[in-house]
């Protein structure tokens, strides 16, 4: 059982799954909010509560910091690496970063990611399985890796809509729509949600390769350290 990044996905083959939520994989984080109560102090003189000092300058709420919210453009910058954006995706993909994660998705659908790149110290051991698999690791420097990971959605296109319903959240018409642009992104237009759909008898069956090709060929052969 694969947990990485929160999504919950049984091995090959096997169709029942959940999605553990934790904004899905995956909403954008937001500026946490800091300490800001100024308790009343006494004056030694008076021996009398003091009025609250008004907030300093560094007890205000901070803005969100340009990382933390939705970005578009031709190159996504995830800290301390960069990766650049397909043609295939250019107009049609968002990205946000946070403490050296960079996750890509289609814009207006931050909770489905189309790849996600994780600065580490050493290359993952792991490889996952269908549904949720390490795609790349690039080294960028001393001690340091960009390690690629999918949710393969071309393998939940595969399963019983009532399956695909229940691990995106959505209704079954929001669901295929989902799925329309989330296997068509990913795989750069080589596959699609009706062709995997339309035989019953291979669910649960994807073509690895196949599926993963775009991702492995034109997008994380782009990641570079900064």
């Amino acid at each position: 059982m694969n947990t990485k990044y929160g999504i919950q996905i049984a091995s090959a083959g096997a169709l029942a799954l959940t999605l553990a939520c934790t904004g899905c994989g995956n909403a954008t984080p937001s500026a946490s909010t800091p300490a800001a109560t100024t308790s009343a102090t006494t004056s030694v003189a008076a021996t009398r509560a003091e009025p609250p000092t008004a907030k300093t300058e560094e007890q205000k709420v901070p803005e969100p910091s340009a990382t933390q919210v939705a970005q578009e453009g031709n190159v996504a910058d995830g800290g301390s690496f960069t990766v650049d954006i397909p043609a295939y995706w250019q107009g049609r993909v968002q990205w946000s970063a946070s403490d050296g994660m960079l996750k890509i998705y289609p814009t207006g659908m931050p909770n489905y990611s189309l790849i996600e790149i994780e600065q580490e110290s050493e290359p993952s051991m792991e490889a996952g399985d269908a549904g949720s698999a390490r795609v790349g690791s690039v080294q960028l420097g001393s001690n340091s890796y960009a390690e690629a990971w999918i949710t393969r959605w071309a393998y939940f296109a595969t399963l019983p809509e009532s399956q695909i319903a229940s691990v995106l959240g959505s209704s079954d018409a929001q669901t295929i729509s989902s799925l329309d642009t989330l296997v068509d992104l990913q795989t750069g237009g080589a596959m699609s949600y009706s062709e995997l759909a339309s035989n019953a008898s291979t669910a649960g069956q994807v073509d690895v390769a196949r599926a993963d090709e775009f991702l492995t060929t034109e997008v994380i052969p782009t990641i570079r350290a900064k």
